[in-house]
Parts: structure tokens; C-alpha cells; sequence
């Protein structure tokens, strides 16, 4: 994405002056990146659970992005979440190739 350079300036802290279609294209495009409004019109956001049918890669860093070096460039698919009785749900993972990642701490992930 480029910025032009003549709309970067400084931010102080407060409300902006901003056109609606700025605001619902921000939003929409936070919300397809996983970002939830959980407060209505209130700038409370989290980041939104994975889902089945998400497409999530490896994280770069993590121990199975170091251990799997076969999936790094790949993008895979959300097709199951396993409850083990946590608060958060564990995502199991499809490749291409055929490799499967099941019940996997989220943090492993990243959306793609």
C-alpha cells in the first residue's frame, strides 16, 4: 500500500477530521484482517478468533515455522477448531500439500 506523502503529517492525540467512506474503507479493511469493533461506535477492537474456513500461515519465529520448513510459504486453511476445555479454541490446519497441523496454539498462526 502506498501513502502519499502529502497526507502524512503529524497525529496528535483526539479525533480526526475524517470523510465517512475514509472511516468504512479503514474499517472494512481492519475487519477483513481480523479485527473486531467490540464496543459498537467505541474504538475497543480485538483481534477476531480464528474460524473454520480462514486462511492462516505459519508465523515467522515460532518453534513449528523453524520445525516445519516445508509449510513456510505456504498458505493453509482453518478446518477444524478443537476444544480442549481452554477459553480459545485450538485451530487445525490444512496445507496443499496435504500436510495437516491439528489443534495447534493459535499463536503459531498468522492470517494471510
Amino acid at each position: 500500500m502506498r501513502t502519499d506523502p502529502r497526507s502524512a503529517r503529524p497525529v496528535t492525540p483526539g479525533p480526526l477530521p475524517a470523510q465517512a467512506r475514509t472511516i468504512d474503507a479503514l474499517r472494512r479493511a481492519l475487519e477483513a484482517a481480523g479485527i473486531e469493533f467490540t464496543n459498537g461506535g467505541q474504538p475497543v477492537i480485538r483481534l477476531r478468533p480464528l474460524q473454520i474456513g480462514d486462511r492462516v500461515r505459519l508465523a515467522k519465529g515460532t518453534c513449528k515455522w523453524g520445525g516445519e520448513p516445508e509449510l513456510r510459504d505456504l498458505v493453509g486453511e482453518v478446518f477444524d477448531l478443537v476444544d480442549d476445555g481452554c477459553s480459545v479454541r485450538r485451530p487445525s490446519v490444512c496445507y496443499s500439500n496435504g500436510r495437516e497441523l491439528k489443534g495447534c496454539d493459535r499463536g503459531i498462526f498468522q492470517r494471510a
